[in-house]
């Protein structure tokens, strides 16, 4: 009697070796699809933090809690070079307080990206603040040695791209 010749089951090696590459090459073009949307999630929180931050520091300025004149500040949003927003109550007084956030702050938020408080992401001082007066309005303003801006601005700078706007 002669048998039939068995047949082989499972995959050859060469079969194998090319479902491997070709699973290494997805993985490999999926991996700048995936870091830009983890780029642009950073970006939209930090916008986030921001729009928080100033509600919170035009909250604090129109309560005034300091009783401050409407030449003064009621309130002053910090950004700090280590991306750290904080909201004071009045201006802070001491240099290193404001420009690290310690302090008597109200809040405080970490922006998972470094935060500009102007349209300009190129050079970014150590510290920016944005003073607001009772009424919460812009002012121009010192507030821990540092000149706050007058516009309600901000741009916030990701890895592959920028995001910047008004508040």
């Amino acid at each position: 009697m002669v048998t039939p010749p068995r047949r082989q089951r499972g995959l050859t090696l060469m079969e194998l070796c090319a479902t491997l590459a070709l699973i290494g090459l997805l993985a490999l073009l999926s991996v700048p699809l995936a870091q830009g949307w983890s780029d642009a999630h950073k970006l939209a929180l930090g916008r986030s933090q921001l729009a928080r931050a100033y509600a919170q520091t035009q909250a604090a300025a129109l309560s005034n809690p300091l009783a401050a004149a409407p030449d003064q500040p009621a309130a002053v949003l910090m950004s700090s070079a280590e991306g750290q927003l904080c909201v004071f109550a009045g201006a802070p007084a001491s240099g290193s307080q404001g420009e690290r956030c310690h302090g008597a702050a109200l809040w405080r938020a970490a922006a998972p990206r470094p935060v500009s408080l102007g349209k300009s992401c190129l050079a970014t001082p150590a510290a920016q603040c944005l003073a607001l007066n009772n009424q919460g309005q812009p002012l121009a303003a010192q507030a821990a040695g540092v000149a706050c801006g007058t516009r309600p601005a901000y741009c916030i700078r990701g890895a592959q791209q920028e995001l910047s706007g008004d508040l």
